[in-house]
């Protein structure tokens, strides 16, 4: 292989990692835009089969959890995704909420006061 064509293929090779790595960056800061974090006190009323309603989201976890937190104080974080609501126009009825919703798939949660 010559110098010159040695030279070609690890400028490809180099413009092709910068190319990776800016498509990395740029998904992890759109990804970090849909990134909550709040503050709330846990109300079993709130739960329901996907898990339980705060501050706008629907935070899952599981029931025994919502019992366990009850009544206490509590961090939550997380990345969320957005799930389109049913389309009032629609012809075929279908189970889901009306409007869109965020979801909160994975939180981290943290009680900062126990009542």
């Amino acid at each position: 292989m010559s110098t010159e064509l040695h030279m070609i293929t690890h400028y490809r090779a180099s413009i092709i990692k910068v190319l990776l790595l800016t498509i990395i960056v740029s998904v992890c800061l759109t990804s970090c835009k849909q990134y909550a974090k709040f503050e709330t006190t846990i109300h079993k009323e709130n739960a329901t089969k996907d898990g339980i309603y705060l501050n706008d989201y629907v935070v899952k976890i599981s029931y025994d959890s919502i019992l366990k937190l009850d009544n206490k104080k509590v961090i939550i974080k997380g990345r969320y995704t957005i799930v389109k609501g049913l389309n009032p126009k629609d012809t075929v009825k279908r189970q889901g909420r009306s409007s869109d919703t965020k979801h909160i798939l994975n939180p981290k949660i943290k009680i900062i006061e126990s009542k």
